[in-house]
């Protein structure tokens, strides 16, 4: 069972989370939206939080299956969707998956193309490592430069605390099956281009990570109904570093989609 916040009421948003936060990673944005109008649904994906990870082979289509029937569950027949990095990857997936279920589409510090080989590499690295040692203790330096921007590193103690603690709380098997799914997905800038509803393509003007500028022209470029957007002095948690900016960006976005 996909433990979940479920907020407001109105048209339903789904957010899915970045690796290797949780679905408290979009706190602010879940009260500003609710408070909008919308019923907002953020939950914890397979393996993270309360939540239990999949016993299947690594593969994010299993996750994308478990999210609809989250949805089925909740009585949700149709949701504008968003998800931030991991969460990105996974909306991709849905597009897939369930198209028709979309309403509109918010992609943010993600990317639509597959890792080069030096990436995919140290994912399988990494998958190995944490299962070796039994512990996700070693990613704190590793990941900390490329999951914020120099900004939050600089000025922002609550930011670095929180995404320290993240990662320590992750469990290595859930990090392994994460890192093996995330190694094996597809390209999906063609799914991005059979998309006609609305989109967006949000990110960090600080993300170096896995998201950088020419992947979200990329992006917005494959997308038909697609718009890109940048969040000053965030990387690539921009919804953590900068959630005001973010939730302020979602919901221009929505209610220009919803007409309201």
């Amino acid at each position: 069972m996909i433990s979940t916040r479920d907020h407001g009421n109105g048209p339903a948003v789904l957010l899915l989370h970045a690796f290797p936060c949780d679905g408290s990673m979009w706190e602010q944005q879940v009260f500003r939206l609710s408070k909008e109008g919308f019923r907002v649904v953020a939950p914890d994906l397979p393996g993270f939080a309360d939540s239990p990870l999949l016993a299947d082979p690594p593969d994010l289509d299993r996750v994308a299956e478990g999210l609809i029937e989250l949805t089925d569950d909740l009585e949700i027949s149709h949701f504008h969707l968003g998800g931030l990095s991991l969460g990105g990857y996974l909306a991709m997936a849905l597009l897939r998956l369930a198209p028709e279920r979309i309403d509109s589409l918010m992609l943010i510090d993600t990317k639509g193309t597959t890792d080069p080989e030096a990436a995919l590499a140290n994912r399988l690295t990494v998958a190995e490592r944490v299962v070796a040692e039994n512990s996700t203790e070693f990613l704190v330096p590793a990941m900390m430069p490329g999951l914020i921007g120099e900004t939050s590193r600089t000025s922002r103690p609550d930011v670095v605390t929180r995404t320290e603690q993240w990662i320590r709380a992750a469990a290595p098997t859930t990090v392994a099956w994460y890192q093996r799914a995330m190694a094996s997905r597809p390209d999906s800038l063609v799914d991005l281009a059979n998309f006609s509803k609305p989109a967006a393509v949000i990110y960090g003007d600080e993300d170096l990570l896995l998201s950088p500028y020419a992947e979200q022209v990329a992006m917005a470029d494959a997308l038909p109904n697609g718009n890109l957007d940048q969040v000053v002095a965030a990387g690539h948690l921009s919804a953590v570093e900068q959630p005001a900016n973010v939730s302020e960006k979602m919901v221009e976005f929505l209610r220009g989609v919803c007409g309201s």
